[in-house]
């Protein structure tokens, strides 16, 4: 997971930064912000990058329930905990669907616990893709990947929010690590999300991205047999032999 810490009290950051290491080791990452205006530029860049955001209530500039309201307007799905001095600012932080609130100072075992509980509801939520990237542990939520691509040794994974990540690795690898209900192999380079499919033709499947991608003659049948498992899944029992729109 992905954790943005946002609170102008530098030491109060250190803390809470120990506890995520202590806490998750090398399975979480954590940013530190020191106002919600340095934390809401960066997420314009990178959206959906963090799962959980800790955010003190009380900052300079914007603070952080007006942080949390425009977070909800790029985010429906992140957990949002909020840090405080005062309880009586709770009620009014509550009104974006915060999961839960740390009061200060830290008590580190009442705040181990309310991360545990947070990565839990996560987790069940919506599942996580991992990667490194440089030594960096990558966190996507599956939901938003596309589509992955392998060329040569590296592996591309293309998401919702149209960037592209690079890292090395195996599509056999990736498969083991995805839902092959939604996920679905078309061809030796591309792994897809079949949520995405908005045009299904006799060679190519059309994103809806608009992107093109092959379906090699091999994997045709297995693929098309997938297809069909996931649409009616999905409660769409149209589809009977693999041309024409998708969606």
């Amino acid at each position: 997971m992905n954790i943005a810490i946002c609170d102008d009290d530098l030491f109060f950051c250190d803390q809470i930064e120990q506890c995520v290491e202590d806490l998750f080791q090398k399975t979480c990452t954590s940013e530190v912000f020191t106002s919600g205006d340095e934390l809401l530029a960066y997420i314009q860049r990178h959206a959906s990058y963090f799962q959980i955001y800790l955010l003190d209530i009380e900052m300079r500039g914007t603070n952080g329930v007006d942080t949390a309201k425009k977070i909800r307007e790029l985010d429906l799905d992140a957990l949002i905990i909020f840090v405080t001095s005062h309880k009586e600012w709770v009620l009014e932080a509550f009104d974006v669907t915060a999961f839960h609130y740390v009061v200060k100072p830290l008590n580190k075992e009442k705040f181990s616990s309310i991360l545990l509980s947070a990565e839990k509801f996560f987790m069940k939520q919506r599942k996580l893709f991992h990667f490194v990237v440089r030594k960096q542990l990558k966190t996507l939520p599956i939901t938003q990947i596309e589509y992955l691509e392998s060329t040569g040794r590296k592996i591309r994974v293309f998401t919702t929010d149209k960037e592209c990540h690079e890292y090395y690795g195996t599509l056999k690898e990736a498969e083991e690590k995805l839902d092959l209900s939604t996920f679905a192999r078309i061809h030796q380079s591309y792994l897809l999300n079949m949520n995405y499919i908005d045009v299904l033709e006799e060679k190519i499947v059309i994103m809806k991205n608009k992107n093109r991608l092959p379906i090699s003659k091999r994997l045709r049948s297995s693929f098309l047999k997938q297809y069909r498992n996931y649409l009616r899944m999905m409660g769409n029992t149209s589809f009977k032999g693999g041309e024409g729109n998708a969606s």
